[in-house]
């Protein structure tokens, strides 16, 4: 009896040493469990957060590509304008220089010498105000947007009315090369004008035609330019939206 005692013990003893080795792997499995999860919580949300950073660091990136992109752009459209605004000078000034004395063509190079290097230092001077108003509006894209949207909107209407300025002298320079030309012809038929006075209009007509055919080319040109900041409107819009 007292053997059985000492056995029914034992196995007491085993049965509660078992179930608290249960107990015990049950709590360090719940416990690596519980690391891991919180391990791999953590991670995920450095993961998101990383990948957080990396999206505003691109959105940055294109905002200053689009930034650099609009200066270029601003740039081109503003050199282009130079170019053909000194074309056109030179033209003309080439135009007061055929009956001009010596000493007046020193003043007209003079003074057309002076206008070009203003409007160089002028154009500096915009790109300095232009670099200048992107510092200034670093922290508020919305009001340098808007800045640019209105000098843009200003180029577009001195452009609109360039090209209306040269498309009304082209077709009243047609129209009198026309008349002029029909008067020949009515004179030719009548025999009223000689054979030199023919040679001598007719040479007229094609310095005006090749002066037609410049003031054409110059209005493609500024179409150009028109469409180049049609687009550049577009664009700003679209981020003012």
């Amino acid at each position: 009896m007292r053997h059985l005692k000492v056995i029914v013990v034992c196995a007491g003893l085993f049965v509660f040493n078992s179930q608290q080795s249960v107990s015990a792997q049950v709590e360090v499995k719940e416990e690596v469990e519980t690391k891991v999860s919180d391990k791999k919580a953590e991670m995920h949300a450095e993961k998101e957060e990383k990948k957080a950073e990396l999206k505003e660091k691109k959105a940055e990136m294109q905002d200053k590509k689009a930034d650099l992109k609009d200066k270029r752009e601003t740039l081109k459209g503003e050199k282009a304008e130079l170019k053909e605004d000194m074309k056109e000078e030179r033209e003309q000034m080439q135009e007061k220089m055929k009956n001009a004395t010596e000493e007046e063509k020193a003043e007209i190079k003079g003074a057309m010498k002076e206008k070009q290097t203003a409007k160089r230092a002028d154009l500096s001077e915009k790109r300095e105000a232009l670099k200048a108003e992107r510092e200034a509006y670093k922290g508020d894209k919305e009001a340098y947007k808007k800045e640019r949207l209105e000098t843009v909107k200003a180029r577009m209407a001195k452009s609109n009315e360039r090209l209306t300025k040269s498309d009304q002298l082209i077709t009243n320079g047609k129209e009198r090369l026309a008349k002029a030309k029909a008067k020949l012809e009515a004179q030719k038929a009548e025999g009223t004008v000689t054979e030199e006075q023919i040679a001598k209009r007719e040479a007229t007509f094609k310095k005006v035609e090749e002066k037609l055919a410049k003031h054409e080319n110059s209005v493609k040109r500024t179409k150009e330019q028109i469409e180049l900041r049609k687009e550049t409107l577009s664009k700003l819009e679209e981020v003012k939206e």
